[in-house]
């Protein structure tokens, strides 16, 4: 096991996956997350996506900035 000097940074990452098959279509969403920090701050990061028989129809992304609340 690695262990950093710097305790307050760390990566989360996972991915996520559902897929609907049909007689006319294969329906694929799927998820990605990553959740990182630094010393101040917890940084979130989530897309979606929707694909439709291999292309990608429609995609959505959400960010924000999370500040530790080191009380």
């Amino acid at each position: 096991m690695l262990r950093s000097a710097h305790l307050e940074v760390n990566v989360i990452q996972g991915e996520a996956e559902t897929t609907l098959e049909s007689k006319d279509r294969v329906l694929v969403w799927s998820g990605h997350l990553t959740f990182t920090s630094d010393a101040t701050n917890f940084f979130y990061k989530y897309t979606r996506e929707l694909r439709k028989d291999g292309s990608l129809i429609k995609t959505k992304t959400r960010e924000k900035t999370i500040p530790r609340d080191l009380q």
